[in-house]
């Protein structure tokens, strides 16, 4: 029909719109599959602002910090939400059709041992590990300089601290992929790690 406007004449005029790109494929996606991946965009999308604004999230809280970023997906059109029980009160959680369920698990970094307890409440108390809920994240806040060095120290950890499926996959220097057994379910959950990195100190003064 002459007029009719059709999803991919609303994608072409998204070209240079990422977040209205993100919106569209999100409503239109059919499997878990390309929900997750407009999921990923979105994330990617709220963390580079979050890290553009770093001189106005020092010495914040995790549930701060975290907050914005669900407040920043949400405005991405992705149904984010922020300390939901779900075997515990979640950090992040998304939940959409047929079942799909993302959780996001966010620390301030301290040290190893705290990356590790929260990759432990991910494995052990949030995630189902049933279809459809087997992708989750870890979101490391930075306030120290060379992050990348401190993410190779957990990277390094976590291959001594858990059992992996596979090897771990290095995206770049704050972002790796790994994938462990549910312990729940027996399959395989994968797990997302990004470093925020949130480091200001100008030396301009």
């Amino acid at each position: 029909m002459d007029g009719e406007t059709t999803l991919r004449d609303m994608l072409n005029r998204a070209y240079n719109n990422t977040a209205y790109d993100v919106q569209l494929r999100m409503q239109s996606a059919d499997t878990h599959e390309e929900i997750l991946k407009q999921l990923e965009r979105a994330l990617a999308l709220a963390i580079g602002n979050l890290v553009k604004n770093r001189k106005y999230k020092q010495d914040q809280s995790e549930d701060a910090l975290t907050t914005d970023l669900v407040s920043m997906l949400n405005m991405n059109g992705i149904p984010a939400n922020h300390d939901v029980k779900i075997g515990g009160h979640t950090d992040i959680s998304v939940e959409m059709r047929d079942g799909f369920l993302w959780i996001g698990e966010a620390k301030n970094w301290t040290g190893k041992a705290w990356i590790f307890k929260g990759f432990r409440q991910l494995m052990t108390r949030y995630a189902t590990g049933i279809s459809g809920q087997d992708n989750g994240a870890i979101l490391i806040y930075f306030e120290q300089e060379k992050p990348s060095d401190l993410m190779s120290k957990w990277r390094t950890a976590l291959g001594k601290l858990t059992v992996l499926t596979g090897d771990i996959v290095e995206v770049n220097e704050l972002q790796f992929n790994s994938a462990h057994p549910h312990k729940g379910t027996g399959r395989t959950f994968n797990v997302k790690h990004f470093g925020v990195p949130l480091y200001w100190n100008p030396e301009d003064d």
